[in-house]
């Protein structure tokens, strides 16, 4: 019995696990610049975001009201602040290694490989922002990725597939093969 649907998952994974920590830091380090903190304040006095409530568990909320109601809170606790950053982004870095390891477990999803810092200049604010170019590249070598698993007969697929999780059972990259292809094309 054929299935009616020929559905194929695919998980955009780092390529760099490294560059991946720093991105996720610098995505809290925003956070924080853009007012994590003065917008929890604001919930939590209007009453919009109470202590036993969902969101309030939520990475990010749940550091700063542990910062906001902490005991012995004396004005600019330095020590305390930096503890509230490492927390939050230990929190969000865990989450995110959680979530790899989630869709690993799933034979039926394929990796495929995202390169996370490519093509970087220097900003007004001295952090790292990666060009429009960069973007476009790193989102159309893995849309292409995609593209060419998905015009794969059903057969070659699995065939891929089951490439793909030997390759990660011994380490090495995911989508070699497509991805070789791909670059065999643009050669020649």
């Amino acid at each position: 019995d054929t299935p009616k649907y020929d559905v194929r998952c695919f998980f955009l994974c780092p390529n760099d696990r490294m560059a991946h920590t720093s991105i996720i830091d610098t995505r809290c380090e925003q956070m924080l610049l853009k007012g994590l903190v003065t917008e929890t304040t604001v919930l939590r006095q209007d009453g919009k975001l109470p202590l036993s409530s969902q969101p309030a568990r939520a990475i990010g909320y749940r550091q700063t009201l542990d910062y906001l109601y902490r005991s012995e809170a004396k004005s600019k606790d330095e020590e305390a602040l930096d503890q509230y950053i490492e927390d939050f982004t230990t929190a969000t870095r865990r989450y995110a290694k959680k979530q790899m390891s989630w869709f690993r477990k799933d034979d039926s999803f394929m990796f495929v490989p995202v390169q996370v810092l490519d093509e970087r200049k220097k900003g007004d604010d001295e952090n790292e922002v990666e060009t429009k170019e960069a973007t476009m590249l790193r989102v159309e070598k893995a849309a292409g990725i995609i593209t060419e698993m998905c015009l794969l007969s059903r057969e070659e697929y699995e065939k891929q597939l089951l490439m793909t999780l030997e390759g990660e059972k011994e380490g090495t990259t995911t989508t070699t093969t497509t991805t070789n292809k791909t670059n065999d094309k643009q050669k020649g």
